[in-house]
């Protein structure tokens, strides 16, 4: 069928990111087979989000 081109894009642009602290595949109560559970640094994102008003 597909080539899961996404499915195997998405973890190395996250292992890419600097806010993202950690990512894994998620049970499959939280979105199926295709679906990440996210760790994000909101200490840095937020003072980014602060400084741009």
């Amino acid at each position: 069928m597909g080539k899961h081109i996404l499915k195997k894009q998405v973890p190395l642009w996250l292992a890419q990111h600097p806010d993202i602290l950690a990512f894994h595949q998620a049970p499959l109560e939280f979105g199926g087979q295709g679906a990440l559970s996210v760790l994000v640094e909101l200490a840095d994102w937020q003072m980014k989000e602060e400084k741009k008003r």
